[in-house]
């Protein structure tokens, strides 16, 4: 599982950070729920895309104790199977910046005619006494408190029972501002999130910099960015990243940069 600092940075900052892929446009999604059960506490929305045009969708809805699956993409949260119950939690053994990560196992689903395996959804839990001593926390910290109550929540889902895909956003206080997750859409280049933390990608004068990037499919609000799983890209393609210079001076051609990446973090 991801480090926690990185996904709250993913979840709660809202940055471009990646090129938009040739994909059908999210922002346009009907974000209409036909049938809701009765909540026991505050829900939160999250609306999952499948398919490279996103045509199947199924919603998320936390409820404490409870994830409600809308499996059969109807809009309808009270159908059979699609109430999920806590699978277990995990409480933090040392200070931390959550208390603990409570997971939800939701299983399988079919979306589109495909079919989607092992759906894990964990929602993270924020300490807020937290009192954090290295940088990326110190910042993840700072983030937390300025959205307080925020549910940020780690979604994943395996495509063709093997290729994984995850994401970390903050879940919607109403299905309107809900981010939607596309699973198994086109795939695109993004930038590492640990560079939204303030630490330069480049920086004038040094001989040395750290270009890192991820490869997934865009999504709609803050950390919806859909990763590819490390081990799922394949080892033999190699991206070629292409870096534009500003010029000495106002009037100076910009220089260009060809730069294949070939390591691995």
């Amino acid at each position: 599982m991801c480090r926690l600092s990185t996904l709250l940075a993913m979840s709660l900052v809202s940055v471009p950070w990646a090129i938009p892929a040739a994909a059908a446009d999210l922002s346009k999604i009907d974000r209409t729920i036909k049938k809701e059960p009765a909540y026991k506490g505050k829900p939160r929305y999250c609306l999952l895309a499948f398919g490279p045009e996103a045509k199947a969708r199924v919603w998320l809805v936390l409820d404490g104790d409870i994830l409600y699956v809308d499996r059969d993409g109807d809009g309808d949260l009270t159908g059979p199977g699609e109430r999920v119950v806590l699978h277990k939690t995990y409480p933090s053994g040392a200070p931390s910046l959550y208390t603990e990560q409570r997971q939800f196992l939701a299983g399988d689903l079919t979306a589109g005619g495909r079919k989607y395996t092992s759906l894990d959804v964990t929602h993270c839990v924020p300490d807020p006494a937290f009192v954090p001593t290295a940088a990326d926390d110190k910042q993840a910290k700072e983030l937390l408190d300025k959205h307080p109550g925020v549910a940020v929540v780690i979604v994943a889902v395996k495509i063709g029972g093997r290729v994984r895909q995850v994401a970390a956003p903050a879940f919607g206080r109403t299905p309107k501002d809900a981010p939607v997750i596309h699973f198994d859409g086109p795939l695109t280049m993004g930038f590492h999130p640990k560079g939204f933390y303030g630490w330069p990608v480049f920086a004038s004068g040094k001989v040395n910099s750290t270009l890192t990037v991820v490869v997934g499919t865009p999504g709609v609000g803050e950390g919806s960015f859909a990763l590819l799983s490390y081990d799922d890209v394949p080892k033999g393609i190699h991206p070629v990243a292409e870096i534009s210079f500003a010029g000495k001076a106002s009037s100076d051609a910009p220089v260009r940069l060809v730069v294949p990446l070939t390591q691995r973090c």
